[in-house]
């Protein structure tokens, strides 16, 4: 055999020895993790929980390469997940180990260490321990994104360019996000076990117009996003302590349709999908922050219900009108549709309807305009 054909195929192609890793024996990691009285013992070196022993374990018998307490500019990483292309870092919040007091200190952590231009994916102990399969599901999506892969990918991603201008390809940019199950006028009923599905990874706007559209396109301030953040586990947190972060969301995106707070609350909270214990909890907060005069409210999509209430902050203004940025149609605020609408009549007045509605399906991004989506464009 060849070696420099061994060595060229070992850098191409590494395999993850799955019986040690970092000098880890996993065969008996494995053994520790599996015992009845672990809870009374510490977790093996250089681990600092045990929830950080499962999650280890659960990347690393999908073959992907994970460093745990990964040390970098003087900060430590829980599970650094590399790859050929790219690495990932995984934080374990246990609430044992991440309480509320080290919130602040948290956050000062990521924020340094995402300047230094690593991810972060976090993921909380009392999702994991519920269903470690979903809470985990997240993960192998964000380690492709990242290109962190167990071995070599021949093809390599493709590029960021700038957007193009083509309708078609505005097209192919925003078909993923609008579906008629974004669309539906009313919520699905609930029971104990049913769920709210989060949005997908949000897409990137598509430009305003296509290049063949208006001769004087429609021009919108951005849309201002909320810059996500570890938050209280709204199983556990007091609720006050949800009513500020879910102020502080709707002082960055406000007015905000609840439903799109609440889907950023539980992202950031490390969780996959809205469930119904969930959106009850948020509900509540929601409802409280608007009797405490913190927020207010306006029922615009007149579908009933807290999640589909738009909210602001107390005295700002009721409206304001932006580009769609990551929300889906469903998550733009009437009101904010009926202004753009206006804005477009002013410029051609003589719009009919099927031309208003390729006017704003323009400035939105949208591409499948259904019935659903011509009554919510046309109000």
């Amino acid at each position: 055999m060849c070696f420099r054909r061994q060595l060229l195929e070992y850098c191409l192609n590494p395999k993850v020895e799955t019986k040690t890793v970092e000098g880890i024996d996993v065969g008996r990691l494995r053994q520790q993790a599996r015992e009845s009285g672990r809870a009374n013992s510490k977790p093996p070196v250089p681990f600092d929980s045990w929830f950080e022993v499962d999650v280890f374990l659960q990347i690393v018998g999908r073959g992907f390469r994970v460093i745990p307490q990964y040390e970098l500019a003087s900060k430590r990483i829980d599970l650094l997940v590399e790859g050929m292309e790219g690495r990932l870092a995984v934080e374990c919040d246990g609430d044992q180990w991440h309480g509320l007091e080290e919130w602040d200190r948290d956050v000062d952590r990521q924020r340094m260490l995402e300047r230094c231009g690593l991810r972060f994916w976090r993921v909380r102990g009392s999702a994991y321990y519920r269903d470690p399969d979903t809470a985990l599901e997240p993960l192998w999506h964000v380690l492709e994104e990242q290109g962190v892969f167990t071995g070599f990918r021949a093809t390599p991603r493709p590029s960021p360019g700038p957007p193009a201008l083509a309708p078609e390809v505005t097209e192919v940019a925003v078909e993923a996000e609008i579906d008629d199950g974004e669309l539906r006028h009313e919520p699905p009923e609930l029971d104990s076990d049913s769920e709210f599905f989060e949005p997908g990874e949000e897409q990137q706007q598509a430009p305003l117009f296509p290049a063949t559209s208006l001769t004087a396109p429609l021009s919108l301030p951005p849309y201002a996003q909320w810059t996500p953040h570890p938050v209280p586990d709204v199983h556990s947190a007091p609720l006050p302590e949800i009513i500020n972060v879910l102020v502080e969301i709707v002082a960055a995106e406000g007015p905000v349709v609840c439903r799109r707070v609440y889907s950023l609350y539980n992202r950031a909270a490390g969780n996959s999908r809205l469930g119904r214990q969930i959106v009850h909890v948020l509900n509540r907060a929601s409802y409280r922050a608007v009797k405490l005069g913190r927020l207010a409210q306006n029922d615009e999509q007149r579908r009933g219900g807290q999640m589909n209430q738009v909210v602001r902050i107390t005295g700002a203004p009721e409206l304001s009108v932006r580009e769609r940025g990551p929300r889906s149609l469903e998550d733009i605020p009437p009101l904010e549709i009926a202004a753009v609408r206006e804005r477009l009549r002013q410029q051609e007045p003589d719009l009919g309807e099927d031309q208003m509605v390729r006017r704003l399906a323009a400035v939105y991004g949208i591409v499948r305009k259904t019935t659903q989506v011509r009554k919510m464009l046309l109000g």
